[in-house]
Order: structure tokens, then sequence, then C-alpha cells
């Protein structure tokens, strides 16, 4: 089934990008002429330019979970049905990008001030999978070139994913999004022969870092992220400080 992705929302975990929405917050508080509310704090890397040409990086080999794969050409269509990649994939320029999404596309953040700017610049957004299950017929309508997904949580589909398209497992221990997730846009920038993204965007990020616990040196106690949905709130972690 497909969407628009400038007209509908979808869900999202906010994952990695807690850590960034909170910074941003504070140094909005901390000096913001618009009554302290944070600006958006992610936006498009300047390298993440339409129409670069990226066909002379292909071929290539990309060293996986399931193998040494050959990645013959650009991929155009690209399926990402690994849940907790989603914020990762989204950093990179893509017309067209199928996701499994963590929860249903009605309890979406997408549409959000934060992540419009990262949808926004995708022309079609599919969804393929929801509460972490691969809907096999709609990532067979999708027609993705490429499929991108995790050796754990992508396990049981992993060998119907293969005889659909060319299909990257990605380590999820070596690629931990939740305690590392540089190296895992660093992966993704190889697969897509975006490096310059992903370098751009962890050098940003880690920017946006400095930044803020220069804003923060003088706050006393710890700092908790939550997640707050309808009826649970997430403790994404604690800052000691």
């Amino acid at each position: 089934m497909y969407w628009n992705s400038r007209k509908t929302s979808y869900p999202v975990i906010v994952g990695l990008l807690s850590l960034i929405l909170f910074l941003s917050a504070c140094s909005g508080h901390a000096g913001s002429n618009n009554g302290g509310a944070p600006s958006p704090s992610l936006s498009p890397s300047p390298s993440a330019v339409r129409g670069q040409d990226k066909s002379a990086a292909f071929p290539r080999t990309i060293e996986a979970a399931n193998g040494s794969i050959v990645i013959e050409k650009q991929p155009e269509r690209i399926a990402v049905v690994h849940w907790g990649y989603i914020e990762s994939i989204l950093l990179f320029d893509l017309k067209t990008v199928g996701l499994a999404l963590p929860f249903t596309k009605e309890s979406s953040s997408l549409e959000s001030d934060n992540y419009k700017p990262y949808v926004d610049k995708i022309d079609e957004l599919v969804v393929v999978g929801e509460n972490t299950t691969v809907n096999m017929e709609s990532l067979l309508e999708y027609a993705p070139d490429l499929i991108i997904a995790g050796n754990a949580i992508n396990a049981e589909v992993t060998d119907q994913l293969e005889k659909i398209a060319t299909t990257v497992v990605v380590d999820e221990a070596q690629t931990d999004v939740w305690t590392n997730w540089p190296v895992l846009v660093t992966k993704f920038g190889e697969i897509l022969a975006q490096e310059d993204v992903a370098t751009d965007f962890i050098a940003g990020f880690e920017n946006k870092i400095k930044d803020a616990k220069e804003k923060l040196a003088d706050v006393e106690g710890n700092v908790a992220f939550l997640q707050i949905r309808d009826k649970v709130a997430y403790l994404g972690g604690i800052l000691n400080h």
C-alpha cells in the first residue's frame, strides 16, 4: 500500500534522535529569540544534493552478515525492513524508500517539525511492515532493488528477502543502533555510496553535543530522556551530569 510522504505521517521510534532533540531544546531555552521553542534540530546534510552522480561507485562489494554482497548498480528503490534503522536511513539522499515501522502509521511522528525536513525530501515513502512484522505483499508491490535488513530482527524472513532483491543483512552486534549509531550510519553510507552524507551528519552531531555540553555546564543533577506516548512513558536513559 502506498502513501505520499508529504501528506501522511508514519510511526517512528525516537531512539537515537531523542538525545539530539533534547540538546536542541536546551540550546533553544538557553538563548532563543522565539520564546525558547527549539528550532528543528535536524536538517538534511548539504552533501545530500539530489542529482549527484553516484553510479561510478558501483558495482561495489559490501561485507555483511550474510556474506560478501555485490551491489551491481546504484540502487534506486531501497527497502529497510529493520524497524530500528528508520531514522538512520532518512539521513540519506533518497528519492523513494520502503520502511518497516515499529508501530502503526496512525501513531507517527514523522510529520513533526523535527522529522519533516527529512520526510519532505523523499518523493515516495512506502510502508512495507508494521509492529516489527515485514509485510511481504507490500514489499513485493514496492519492488525494491535493494533491501537492508538486520541479522537478528529479520532472521526468520531473510531467505524470503533474498528472493525478492539484493539483500544486505547488517550485523546488529557490530552496528548497534542503540549504543553506537555512528557505525550504522557509516555502514549505510558505504552501502549507498553516500559516505560524504554520513561523515557530515556525524560531524554535525558531534558539534551539537559539544555546544550543548557548554550550555549545560552549570546544570546540576541528572537528566532523563523520556519518550511519551498515549498511555506509556519510555525511559531512554539517564545522563549523569
